[in-house]
């Protein structure tokens, strides 16, 4: 699908099983990525989904992996999750069926990879570009840089969301 107001393309490729899939969030132009982002909203991410039509589409994405870690021990505590951290009140007896246990620390990481095999394993089904080249399949190429989402298609949740910046 296509944005005039975003200046970008989307691409979406469900991974097998098909309750989740990859969109590529392509600016058309090379240096807008900055601004595709200002000026992104859910409305408008929902928008382009929707207007998404099959289409048989050669992509050419370059290989990355983006890992990020997070220590959550700061943050818990402020959705409520507190008494775990604190050695007179955590109970974890369920565990050595003591009261010695307490959480020093939780990390979070998150990694997505996308290689040749990744790209083998997501069928690409979908997208629609507001051009159409006579005599073959439609090109998706990614080679500057793009915002990547991965959600659940049945809720429609996101699970991850990033940038790639080198490519």
């Amino acid at each position: 699908a296509y944005s005039r107001g975003l200046g970008a393309s989307l691409l979406d490729m469900p991974y097998n099983g098909f309750d989740y899939s990859m969109s590529i969030l392509l600016p058309v132009d090379r240096a807008g990525v900055e601004s595709v982002k200002e000026k992104l909203t859910l409305e408008e991410f929902r928008k382009l989904l929707y207007n998404l039509r099959e289409a048989t589409v050669q992509v050419h994405l370059p290989r990355f992996k983006l890992e990020e870690e997070y220590k959550l021990k700061k943050v818990l505590p402020k959705v409520g999750i507190q008494k775990v951290f604190d050695k007179s009140q955590a109970d974890l007896s369920g565990i050595n069926g003591g009261r010695d246990l307490f959480v020093d620390e939780v990390v979070h990481k998150a990694v997505v990879e996308v290689n040749e095999e990744g790209s083998e394993a997501a069928a690409v089904t979908g997208v629609v570009i507001n051009t159409r080249t006579i005599g073959g399949p439609l090109q998706f190429r990614a080679d500057h840089p793009f915002l990547f989402f991965i959600r659940n298609t049945r809720t429609g949740d996101l699970l991850f969301m990033g940038q790639v910046n080198r490519v």
